[in-house]
């Protein structure tokens, strides 16, 4: 079934913003659900789902990041993608720790949630009012970088050493011609 609706409609870019955020709703309310789990076989159902949800908001939101990037730019884009995802890891380890020490096992999954849904409500609200933004002219949108991509050796001297121009020696330098 997943074939075919590949095949009928296969995704030609990143994922849509929505799509990105519904699972981020998807994963907060699962995970609070999880939390507010009345005893361990709920939970343990319920733990089933969450997983699922978190997977595909993480590779969702990596897709989007990772193709929604200029090609000249992505390496770096990632970079800074990876550095935020994993170094927010011990502060959010930290807060897990905390809330668990003075409020119980339970209380990191619910809280963890209910953050978790809370920011994917307002990226929601962002990505609502980006929508309702009113249609730029041509003349409003952004121009092409004025500077060319340094690895471009039709524009950059260094790239290619066939066209560097010739270098006189610097007087001071110790170079004798």
């Amino acid at each position: 079934m997943a074939a075919g609706r590949l095949h009928r409609h296969p995704a030609p870019g990143p994922p849509r913003a929505r799509l990105v955020i519904g699972w981020a709703c998807a994963f907060g309310a699962l995970a609070a659900a999880t939390g507010w789990a009345p005893n361990l076989a709920t939970a343990l159902v319920l733990l089933v789902p969450t997983g699922f949800a978190s997977l595909y908001f993480a590779q969702a939101a990596n897709h989007r990041v990772q193709l929604g990037s200029d090609p000249a730019y992505r390496g770096r884009v990632m970079a800074l993608y990876t550095l935020i995802l994993q170094g927010s890891a011990p502060l959010g380890a930290l807060f897990v720790g905390v809330v668990t020490q003075y409020l119980g096992t339970r209380s990191a999954l619910w809280a963890g949630g209910l953050i978790s849904l809370a920011a994917a409500l307002v990226a929601a609200a962002a990505d609502r009012s980006d929508t309702r933004a009113p249609a730029t002219t041509p003349a409003d949108r952004p121009q092409e970088h004025p500077h060319p991509h340094p690895a471009d050796p039709k524009t950059d001297p260094i790239a290619d050493p066939a066209t560097e121009p010739a270098s006189e020696p610097t007087p001071g330098t110790g170079s004798r011609p």
